[in-house]
């Protein structure tokens, strides 16, 4: 017999619920089990799952035919994919995982083995054994070209959310002997793939096989599989059952059942019956309290979207139009649509923030009751990464964390404190409702990257404020829509006004001049049926609202007085500021000047706040809620004037209204958005004070604009290099444009004042200055090197899944989800953070910390010291992380380094 894979050496062996001569997959508890789940169960119940996401009626099934360029995936096709999944964890027959449930039966002690299970079966395909068996009795089944085989097979196994490169290990062979112990690998090995011919009925499946496979399609798979092994990892949905491994064929029955159920339950493959209606009757039946009884005439896009020819598979559509048209209510109303026509099975709604995600999340839960038959009712998700996440959804089964085995690299380690929030699980609802950066997730080389994929893959995925997306992000979602929409995914665009420039890297087409960009109609809705093809656009009524706005500078002194002035004559004012700290630093100026009692606070609460994102979670909620209270239509008569100081937080998704708006200089389609507060509601307009009845801007900008400042690497209003505006032109062009047309019309001007600061024509103008063109130079530079940065980090889905293995790097990832906003350690605190508008349920013991707030570390460490704790006698929060400082007070979290 070959060497031993035992030392004689040992304390008293430990007992074991699993017998000696028995292969399991799950156990509990991990450390001295009593319970388990054999081997073949778990295959059978990851086999059961796959077959209902490859199912014809499937979206991702659907997806991976289209992918074929086929209408559905035939009998055998299905049956091949079946078969591979049953056998994704045979690397776990291996005696070195198979020692996890304890000692041998004699009582020796396991010398040290490699204990994983997927590379360590990819690093044994040289053992002669084990590679006979997989070229017999499995390559075959899938191809007779034995690379293609080869490459799907790897997928299979490196189910655990990245890819592997094997790396051949003679010594490898030694958790595969035979004779060594009453377990032997290779007999389960067979037994596993005989069960799983009979489980998939490959042998006798009618139609093709499978081909030579694209690329994309090993990307897919890949996320399919990895979204089966979460699902049928998940305790409550399969339970351990001991049975199965003397009746695997018996228990392949009850799996099949189990997994219909459990898939339908969760939404990935959903039976829920969505309305089929058109027209007014569906805008009626979706928002009864707004259409029903005609209470408002829906407008001229909620009219189209509800009554126009659905797009086929593949088609992304684009709505520009103007703040308060219903492009919300156009978007739902076009998914029930889709959903009842079966062009989609799921809905993923991707904003720029979590303020804007959370704010939808509750219109779309209110559109819920008449967007399905009655009784129906789909899963629905908020899934929010970065900092302090919030995470729901009414599925418990997608809650569920999955009791998963992994290798247990040292590196992946690092991120649990990243994955830990399972918010890529919660794709796989019905109806997700989140950031955009859970949708790019699904498009760059970080763990679960493919899961995220597959489960996007069946949903019509709306990105809303198209616009506010830098180049690095715009890079990655164009990648990965293009993977979407040739699987037949569809996508949905909406933004106030994007440019010309914007809309051609969505669809192609003809790239326009100036003056054929600003002729484009606006409102607009349009469809591009294939990537490359350019849009189809149909002019869309205004809403019949349109605004007269004067908008002009004003000196940063000056912005304290004249918020007071307005809002002593009663009116409702927002000082709206591009950085946190001006925001605090505004507070202390309006306060300077005698008119602490005009700041806006929370009824019933003492503290004026700036209204910014740097809140305890609960806060955070808090102040959502008592923002929409005091400025939303419910309160359009109310009297008293009142100054909010917010930051970018207000101007997206949030339906209020404000009297006169003072804002930081932002680029001009943000300035629009902003201006979208501004005089929103009729209902308001019988309430506003004398002076105030004209909508009017005021736009704090730098003394002579930014031409003295472009030797500055940044500039205090939140302008240059790490700050949310990069680019000095763009600033610099907004201001001209102000001063070309001081008065203004909107909607109707929107599509010209983008173009005037966007347009390549148009920027020529700063070129022939010789300080600009120096700073343009280098600005230019810096725009693509982002964009070159976005198109290098992401997945190439021209590789294979296993040939995207050295993609993937863990310090790449950290880096990766820092450019997203996404990377954040959650710092667990020795006592609880006091919460100054809400009363959480839970006491908040800790804090979500973005990486660039913590103490300097040196390369590659991640260990942070232990929180120093020191509260302060009024309840505000102290700690210290080695040389930074942070407090929790009734302006939200600050920090300082000591």
């Amino acid at each position: 017999m070959e060497s031993s894979i035992f030392d004689r050496d040992g304390d008293d062996p430990s007992p074991s619920a699993v017998p000696a001569d028995r292969f399991w997959a799950k156990l509990h508890p991990r450390e001295n089990p009593r319970e388990w789940h054999p081997l073949i169960a778990h295959s059978a119940d990851v086999a059961a799952v796959l077959e209902q996401l490859v199912q014809p009626s499937s979206g991702i099934g659907r997806r991976l035919a289209t992918i074929l360029d086929r209408d559905t995936l035939t009998e055998r096709q299905r049956a091949q994919l079946v078969f591979f999944a049953a056998l994704h964890d045979i690397g776990k027959t291996s005696h070195g995982f198979q020692t996890k449930a304890g000692r041998a039966d004699d009582g020796r002690r396991w010398r040290n083995l490699n204990r994983g299970h997927v590379q360590v079966l990819l690093n044994s395909l040289r053992h002669r054994p084990l590679r006979e068996v997989l070229a017999m009795q499995v390559f075959p089944r899938f191809s007779s070209d034995s690379r293609a085989a080869s490459d799907l097979f790897g997928a299979i196994i490196a189910h655990h959310g990245r890819p592997y490169v094997p790396r051949s290990d003679d010594k490898q062979h030694v958790l595969w002997q035979q004779g060594s112990t009453a377990r032997e690998p290779l007999r389960e090995v067979r037994r596993i793939i005989d069960h799983a011919l009979a489980w998939s009925g490959l042998d006798a499946a009618a139609g093709e096989p499978l081909p030579s496979l694209p690329p994309a399609f090993t990307h897919l798979f890949a996320g399919a599989l990895t979204l089966a092994d979460w699902i049928g990892s998940t305790r409550t949905a399969f339970e351990f059952a001991t049975w199965a491994d003397d009746d695997p064929d018996g228990y392949w029955v009850f799996a099949q059942k189990r997994a219909a159920e459990v898939c339908a339950r969760i939404g990935v493959v959903p039976r829920t019956c969505p309305v089929s209606l058109a027209g007014l009757p569906l805008l009626e039946a979706l928002f009864p309290e707004t259409f029903g009884g005609r209470c408002y005439e829906p407008t001229s896009l909620q009219r189209y979207v509800s009554d126009m020819v659905l797009p086929g598979p593949g088609a992304r559509l684009l709505i520009e139009s103007e703040t308060g048209s219903g492009k919300t209510e156009a978007a739902l109303a076009l998914y029930t649509r889709l959903r009842a026509a079966g062009l989609v099975s799921g809905l993923m709604f991707a904003l720029p923030t979590r303020a804007t995600a959370s704010a939808m999340y509750e219109r779309v839960v209110a559109a819920l009751a008449g967007m399905y038959e009655p009784g129906q009712r789909p899963t629905v998700a908020l899934a929010v990464g970065g900092q302090q996440p919030r995470l729901e959804t009414n599925e418990e089964w997608v809650r569920e964390a999955s009791e998963r085995w992994s290798d247990q690299e040292r590196a992946d380690s690092a991120l649990e404190s990243w994955a830990s929030s399972h918010s890529k699980k919660y794709l796989a609802a019905e109806i997700v409702v989140g950031t955009l950066d859970q949708v790019l997730l699904g498009g760059l080389p970080v763990k679960h990257a493919h899961l995220r994929l597959a489960a996007l893959s069946r949903h019509l995925i709306v990105v809303d404020e198209l616009h506010s997306f830098d180049r690095y992000m715009t890079a990655v979602l164009e990648n990965l829509l293009e993977l979407h929409s040739a699987a037949g995914g569809m996508a949905l665009f909406m933004s106030a006004t994007l440019s010309s420039e914007v809309r051609h890297r969505f669809a192609g087409g003809k790239e326009l001049t100036f003056e054929e960009a600003v002729a484009l109609p606006y409102p607009t809705i349009a469809v591009s049926g294939a990537p490359g093809t350019g849009w189809d656009d149909h002019a869309l009524r205004s809403t019949g609202r349109s605004k007269e706005v004067r908008w002009n500078t004003v000196p940063e002194g000056e912005v304290a007085r004249r918020a007071s002035e307005a809002a002593s004559a009663g009116a409702r004012v927002c000082i709206l500021c591009n950085t946190v700290r001006r925001a605090r630093k505004t507070m202390a100026e309006v306060r300077d000047v005698g008119h602490r009692d005009l700041l806006w606070r929370p009824s019933g609460n003492r503290h004026a706040p700036p209204y910014h994102s740097r809140y305890s979670l609960p806060d955070r909620l808090a102040l959502d809620d008592a923002v929409r209270e005091r400025f939303g239509k419910g309160a359009a008569a109310a009297r008293g004037g009142v100054i909010l100081v917010a930051t970018q937080v207000v101007e997206q998704s949030l339906d209020v209204d404000f009297d006169l708006l003072i804002t930081d200089i932002c680029p001009v389609d943000v300035l629009l958005q902003r201006i979208g507060r501004l005089h929103r509601h009729p209902q308001r307009d019988a309430h506003r004070p004398p002076g105030y009845r004209m909508p009017i801007a005021l736009v704090v900008a730098p003394d002579g604009g930014f031409g003295p400042y472009l030797k500055r690497r940044s500039v205090e209003l939140g302008w240059g290099e790490d700050r949310p505006y990069p680019n000095y032109a763009d600033g610099e062009l907004t201001l001209r444009t102000m001063a070309d047309h001081p008065e203004i019309v909107i909607p109707r001007d929107n599509r010209m004042l983008v173009e005037l600061v966007y347009h390549p024509d148009r920027r020529e103008s700063l070129w022939e200055d010789a300080a600009w063109s120096e700073y343009l130079c280098k600005a230019e530079t810096a725009r693509r090197n982002r964009e070159w940065m976005g198109e290098q980090a992401r997945l190439k889905f021209d590789r294979t899944y296993t040939g995207s293995a050295t993609d993937f790097d863990n310090a790449q990832e950290r880096s990766i989800r820092t450019r997203l906003g996404d990377e954040t350690v959650r710092v667990e605190l020795p006592a609880a953070v006091h919460c100054w508008y809400s009363e959480p349920h839970e006491p908040i013991c800790w804090v979500d910390l973005p990486a660039w707030a913590l103490p300097h570390a040196e390369e590659g460490e991640w260990e942070l010291p232990a929180p120093v704790w020191d509260p302060e006698p009024d309840g505000t929060a102290r700690f210290r992380l080695g040389n930074v400082c942070y407090r929790y007070g009734p302006e939200g979290w600050e920090w300082t380094r000591v």
